[in-house]
């Protein structure tokens, strides 16, 4: 009788230390030590057994250049004796070489840019200025001599606009390619998941912008500038006008006229491709429009 009535004993004590371990395990004092502690120090180890794997995602946003990204440069000298220096800076650690050289007289530049990449360029004895189009003029700091330069970019949808700027009192320019402004179709099998879309951005530095200009007597009824432009020269862009208007003043103040300007902006735009640009300083006063519908040479 003393056996069977201790069971229900026993069995009631059993359950209290039972509910007992219970309740300690919940606070974290089981059997196994103390409760789990992450201790600050030096190398990280406790931290790092506390915390998770870092995720795909987290391991790669906004990856430092000097860390994980890569620096590549192309260094050739223009015709001038002048040294330009190309430098890719890449996000990607495997982003292919600047391809510089010289072709016909001027730096011919190819580079495969990734999003968010740039070029920074240099050019020895010379300052960049940047304007809307994305082109730029090249001025020497001692010789009245200006060149320039037009980047252009492709990518698998066709043309891509880019964008240009200067850093350093000019010294450097920056090349980069604008964000599409239209939405593009979905990634081919050559841009899948995982593999950045590249764009292609070519462009020539033209060491100036005017092969030369001379006055000639009796050309349509007086004396006439007769300007020769080089091929980037006759390029039409913002820093190709700029160019050669720089280089003409500088060569002949007599340039430095609206009537002469309105012809010679006049040429750019209709007739960039004529042998000479002929421009008269007896040409009449008037409005560019003028100039325009007189196909630069009213009378």
């Amino acid at each position: 009788m003393r056996s069977s009535s201790a069971a229900p004993g026993a069995r009631a004590r059993a359950l209290l230390v039972g509910a007992v371990c219970v309740a300690a395990l919940a606070a974290g004092c089981g059997g196994t030590g103390a409760p789990s502690r992450t201790t600050p120090s030096s190398s990280g180890a406790a931290q790092s057994r506390s915390a998770p794997p870092a995720t795909s995602a987290s391991a790669s946003a906004s990856p430092s250049l000097s860390e994980q990204g890569s620096v590549t440069h192309a260094d050739v000298s223009d015709t001038r004796g002048r040294r330009t220096r190309v430098t890719l800076r890449s996000a990607a650690t495997d982003a292919a070489p600047v391809r510089a050289g010289l072709t016909a007289g001027t730096v011919a530049v190819t580079a495969s840019l990734a999003p968010d990449d740039i070029l920074t360029v240099t050019v020895a004895g010379a300052r960049w200025t940047a304007y809307p189009d994305g082109s730029a003029t090249l001025a020497d700091d001692d010789a009245a001599l200006v060149g320039g330069t037009q980047p252009t970019a492709t990518d698998d949808n066709g043309v891509r606009r880019t964008t240009t700027r200067t850093e350093d009192d000019g010294r450097t320019l920056i090349i980069a390619v604008a964000p599409p402004v239209f939405p593009v179709p979905e990634p081919s099998a050559a841009t899948a998941p995982g593999r950045p879309a590249h764009t292609t951005v070519t462009f020539a530095i033209a060491p100036r912008a005017l092969v030369g200009a001379t006055w000639a007597d009796d050309v349509e009824g007086g004396r006439s500038l007769q300007v020769d432009p080089t091929a980037f020269g006759r390029s039409g862009s913002t820093a190709a006008l700029e160019a050669v208007r720089a280089e003409l003043v500088a060569a002949h103040t007599e340039a430095a006229t609206t009537v002469m300007d309105h012809q010679l902006r006049c040429h750019a735009l209709g007739a960039p491709d004529k042998t000479t640009w002929n421009l008269e300083p007896w040409r009449p006063e008037g409005s560019y429009l003028d100039y325009l519908l007189a196909r630069c040479n009213p009378s």
